[in-house]
């Protein structure tokens, strides 16, 4: 079985953005949770690209397959959370 480096993975942004022939990519989340819930999910994922990320903060990875990705989290503001 041949495996990919790591830092040669190509996530779903890189994929979108050749089809349409941009030259760079964001993969971001937007979050509502005031606890950061799953903001672990999103640092392991970071942590497969070698990046290390931050709330609130848009980070460059670099080229993932010929696109230049970058990745986000960000939250939203809670006074939208209530009606």
């Amino acid at each position: 079985m041949t495996t990919r480096s790591q830092s040669n993975l190509i996530v779903p942004p890189n994929i979108e953005a050749k089809r349409f022939g941009a030259p760079q990519a964001i993969m971001l989340v937007h979050s509502f949770s005031q606890s950061h819930e799953w903001y672990g999910d999103y640092t392991g994922f970071a942590s497969l690209l070698q990046t290390e990320v931050a709330v609130d903060r848009i980070v460059d990875v670099g080229d993932r397959g010929g696109v230049q990705l970058n990745l986000g989290w960000v939250c939203g503001d809670a006074k939208y959370l209530t009606v």
